[in-house]
């Protein structure tokens, strides 16, 4: 790869699908640069996450979602050190709908701008892009 070459980003979505429609989506959100600030793994054995203040905002934002988006359900999600997975349910509705891009695109700058706001840094992202 040549200098002026930079690498192609693999896409992530389906060309031509319409995520607005009604149904139920696994997302996986990552930290920029997988930097560990959402909490640790504890325990041996049946290890488990635990929650760093970060991953606690987090996990509240999540919980906010249908509160902000009346058409989307999260059915299940896990808060690991570096990413989230959830299951999202997007349901049917007659009014103007946000669609899934749209619905993490909110949920990623939400949760980054309370971090920047906590801690007094302005600019920083919290998120991988796509």
């Amino acid at each position: 790869m040549s200098g002026a070459e930079l690498p192609r980003r693999k896409r992530m979505r389906l060309p031509n699908y319409d995520y607005g429609t009604a149904g139920y989506y696994f997302v996986t959100v990552c930290t920029q640069d997988n930097r560990c600030v959402l909490g640790t793994v504890v325990g041996a054995g049946l290890a488990r996450p635990e929650l760093s203040p970060v991953g606690q905002m987090v996990r509240e934002e999540a919980a906010r979602l249908p509160e902000r988006f009346p058409h989307v359900a999260v059915d299940k999600y896990v808060i690991m050190p570096n990413h989230v997975h959830a299951i999202l349910r997007l349901s049917a509705s007659s009014a103007p709908t946000a669609s899934l891009p749209e619905i993490l695109g909110a949920f990623k700058s939400l949760t980054t701008r309370r971090w920047n706001q906590v801690r007094g840094v302005m600019g920083e992202r919290l998120w991988q892009r796509s």
